[in-house]
């Protein structure tokens, strides 16, 4: 049998197991259940004892005269497209999904290759990168979880913006330490993992304020990219440590009235091929005839009759954290062909994305039925074949992974047993007395949580204060909470440390 390899990463040897193809979205009429080999690639009995990679394999039927295998490649995008698209809205004001996600689902792309007729027509669509301690709050100008629920279904993405929105990169005295850094990272991370709709971690950061000194500290927290107006990287093809400066254009309406341009930042002779434009923006402006969405609405037509559904269809439109998902996904993936079997392995510890793969020297008359889950687009002896997720969408809790242990009004909490406490969450509305909150351990005696410092707090509208033990000291081990009433506290939460 004649075996040809296509290796996008130089892993060496490793063993395979099998992983279920997931359900996703799909279109064509035609599917089929991708059936499994009951050995190894190379017939090796043991090729399926690792634990550590995820096998996934697509049949077809040759024609006879189909004697060897087509050549195989996996596309460097989705879809086999040129170029990937997405628009960052920051700090989660509530106008991203009254506003931003139908005023960008107005414009369309198709899954289908460039130049093959036959997709699915896409919306448009971008990321919400939100300040964590302002989600879910009473002060409705910003992003509820529901609302982000909302935008995750509708194929918008959630990205990491830190959770207090410290530190900038121009003014020494506000320069972040080391475990500021750290801090604002664990915890927007952690509570991204426990309350956001996917259950996970990002793996894309915005930069607050273009901070671009958080970027040492990234890779220990699970991110894999980071983005910022006068970033230094635009290709996917580049190496992985320039993802976490990716480039994006500012549209806010300051700067974007006075250049005047609805394409500014917008490359004029097209995007390059393999590359990832971002727009970004504080607020979309809701009145439609704003010369803001008016701009918007110039600069999206422009796009969409160029490169989108109506002109050349070549742009894929995903969030930030999707186009980077894919990238490190492909590069990490091995794809191998037989005559009439195609099969794609890659570590689990992946990013969780699909894959389009095109396999040429076809027969034409050779029957291909598109994979469960997945799609299918053929011309000539080619065919495109974009698989479902390869990789389980798993929960990536925090480390140390946490729990949350109570949730409601403010008081005096019991807890039914001892905890290791890691941080206790008050939801602000209004002008507070210095605060005070207690932590009575099993001994009974009592350790303040906070100092002196941290008990005077600003006058805040809608904010989640967040006081916590670890990345700062070790939990700890309480049997209850005590927290000092004030009209301008609303609601608490206890975090504890969860067994791993």
């Amino acid at each position: 049998m004649i075996i040809l390899r296509v290796s996008l990463l130089l892993l060496g040897f490793v063993t395979l197991i099998d992983l279920p193809a997931l359900p996703g979205p799909r279109r064509c009429s035609a599917s089929d259940v991708p059936t499994r080999p009951k050995s190894g690639l190379d017939g090796s009995p043991n090729a399926q004892t690792s634990r550590n990679r995820a096998l996934w394999s697509w049949d077809w039927k040759p024609a006879p005269e189909e004697t060897s295998p087509p050549s195989v490649e996996i596309c460097p995008l989705l879809y086999d497209k040129l170029w990937a698209y997405t628009v960052e809205v920051d700090d989660g004001p509530s106008s991203t999904r009254t506003v931003a996600q139908p005023l960008l689902a107005r414009f369309h792309f198709t899954d289908a290759p460039p130049g093959l007729p036959g997709g699915t027509s896409l919306p448009f669509v971008g990321g919400a990168a939100v300040i964590v301690q302002r989600v879910g709050t009473s002060n409705h100008a910003y992003l509820s979880w529901e609302q982000l629920r909302e935008l995750e279904h509708l194929g918008w993405g959630v990205l990491n913006h830190s959770y207090w929105h410290t530190g900038n990169h121009w003014d020494p005295a506000q320069r972040l330490a080391p475990a500021d850094f750290r801090r604002e990272l664990f915890w927007s991370q952690a509570l991204l993992a426990s309350l956001s709709p996917s259950a996970r971690r990002d793996i894309h950061f915005v930069y607050p304020s273009g901070d671009y000194n958080y970027a040492p500290y990234l890779a220990e927290f699970g991110i894999h990219s980071a983005s910022r107006v006068s970033g230094k990287c635009r290709s996917l093809t580049a190496d992985a440590t320039a993802f976490l400066d990716l480039d994006r254009n500012c549209l806010d309406e300051g700067v974007w009235s006075t250049v005047g341009d609805p394409m500014y930042g917008f490359p004029k002779d097209g995007p390059e091929k393999n590359s990832l434009v971002i727009d970004f923006t504080h607020n979309i402006e809701s009145a439609q005839n704003s010369p803001n969405q008016r701009r918007w609405m110039q600069r999206l037509s422009t796009i969409a009759t160029q490169f989108g559904k109506e002109g050349a269809d070549t742009l894929w439109c995903a969030p930030t954290t999707s186009v980077i998902a894919y990238t490190l996904a492909a590069r990490s993936a091995k794809a191998e062909v037989q005559t009439g079997r195609l099969v794609i392995d890659l570590p689990e510890s992946s990013p969780c994305s699909r894959l389009t793969v095109k396999l040429t020297g076809l027969s034409k008359s050779s029957q291909l039925q598109a994979p469960q889950g997945g799609l299918l687009f053929r011309k000539g002896d080619e065919a495109w074949i974009t698989t479902p997720a390869l990789v389980r969408a798993k929960p990536s809790p925090s480390k140390p992974p946490l729990r949350l242990v109570y949730e409601g009004p403010i008081k005096n909490v019991t807890l039914t047993h001892s905890e290791a406490i890691a941080a206790v969450r008050l939801l602000q509305a209004g002008k507070a007395a210095p605060l005070r909150i207690d932590l009575v351990k099993p001994d009974g005696r009592s350790e303040p949580l906070l100092s002196s410092e941290q008990a005077r707090v600003p006058e805040q509208w809608g904010c989640w204060l967040l006081f916590g033990t670890i990345t700062d000291r070790p939990a700890v081990t309480a049997k209850e909470v005590r927290v000092a009433p004030d009209p301008a506290l609303e609601r608490m939460e206890i975090w504890a440390l969860a067994s791993e």
